[in-house]
């Protein structure tokens, strides 16, 4: 089923300790050179084996453990390579990613290798990045903003006395885009109505900790004197690691909304026969879909009876999860009562 969700980040399995993992389980780690800054992605489980890059503390890995419990296979960016478990971590680390300047106008690029590749986006000459780590064709995978790609190691210098970005960088080119008036460049602010101003759209934000982990998350969204639609959230970012990280992104006919019971609200629509109420929670910077209500002409049930309540562990399109059309509208009802208007700083 179509659902109108972009940019919500579902991470995989985080497992408390390294060794309690399951074989064959992914999760999420961060790699932990403990008293070395950077730790080799090796070809094979082997000390011996070939690198294929170095990887700095504090770099996201996607791993899964070995029989044995020493090796974990690894994959980070387009890199897949094994990792001692030793050099893992699912807890919290000191980030010792340095940062480096662009010495020319340079391509972030998906893939490290030129050619037929796929530009994220042109970096000016002068932009600072963070080094997440270098692979073993001198290529350095970085972080730019909310993005992650490479860029050649020779269009990069070191750059002592950069602080952690936190959510200054957002905040700034939110502002600059709303002065502009334009969405050129500002690929992480959704444009539909913001811009015209004929809808009378205020936007403003907000630091809270969502899911009281101690970590404040960053809302953007409408203020409370907005002439388009008071309350809806155009984004929820996080700090994954000491950078932002998107939680949701929102616009018109995909609307986020915060609710009195913590939850999260996404009232989307893909078409006048497919649409939906979906209730997110937050588990520790994670947005995890609780339930949700679905109008689909389409259905197993057809027109007849359009409407049917899903949940995580029952989400087909059944007879089984069929509902009568009084009870989703008591329920549109409630949730809809649920929306809060956060007091929101209004940009300037």
């Amino acid at each position: 089923m179509a659902r109108g969700l972009l940019a919500l980040t579902m991470l995989a399995l985080v497992c408390a300790a390294l060794p309690a993992c399951a074989q064959d389980e992914y999760f999420t780690a961060v790699i932990d050179g403990d008293t070395s800054d950077r730790v080799h992605l090796r070809a094979e489980p082997l000390t011996e084996a070939k690198s294929l890059g170095l990887y700095f503390t504090g770099t996201q890995a996607v791993c899964r453990v070995l029989e044995g419990g020493e090796w974990a296979e690894a994959t980070i960016g387009t890199a897949r390579g094994y990792v001692k478990t030793d050099y893992l971590s699912t807890g919290g680390v000191t980030p010792r990613q340095p940062a480096a300047r662009t010495t020319t106008a340079t391509a972030l690029l998906t893939e490290p290798k030129a050619g037929s590749y796929a530009t994220v986006e042109v970096v000016p000459e002068g932009e600072c990045v963070w080094l997440l780590g270098e692979t073993a064709t001198k290529w350095y995978y970085v972080q730019l903003g909310l993005q992650q790609g490479y860029i050649p190691e020779s269009d990069l210098e070191l750059y002592e006395g950069m602080g952690r970005p936190e959510y200054d960088e957002i905040l700034e080119q939110y502002a600059a885009a709303l002065r502009a008036g334009s969405p050129e460049g500002y690929w992480w602010v959704n444009w539909e109505g913001v811009s015209n101003s004929a809808y009378g759209v205020k936007l403003g934000y907000a630091r809270i900790d969502m899911d009281g982990n101690g970590i404040e998350e960053l809302v953007v969204g409408e203020t409370a004197d907005s002439g388009n639609m008071p309350g809806m959230v155009y984004g929820v970012f996080t700090l994954d690691n000491g950078f932002p990280r998107v939680l949701f992104e929102g616009w018109t006919r995909n609307a986020f909304y915060l609710c009195s019971d913590g939850q999260a609200l996404n009232e989307w629509s893909n078409s006048a026969a497919d649409s939906g109420w979906s209730v997110y929670g937050l588990e520790d910077g994670v947005p995890v879909l609780r339930y949700e209500l679905v109008y689909n002409a389409q259905g197993e049930c057809g027109e007849a009876q359009p409407w049917y309540y899903l949940t995580p562990f029952n989400d087909m399109l059944s007879e089984a999860n069929s509902v009568p059309e009084q009870f989703a509208q008591e329920m549109i009802a409630a949730l809809q009562e649920l929306r809060v208007q956060l007091a929101l700083t209004a940009f300037e």
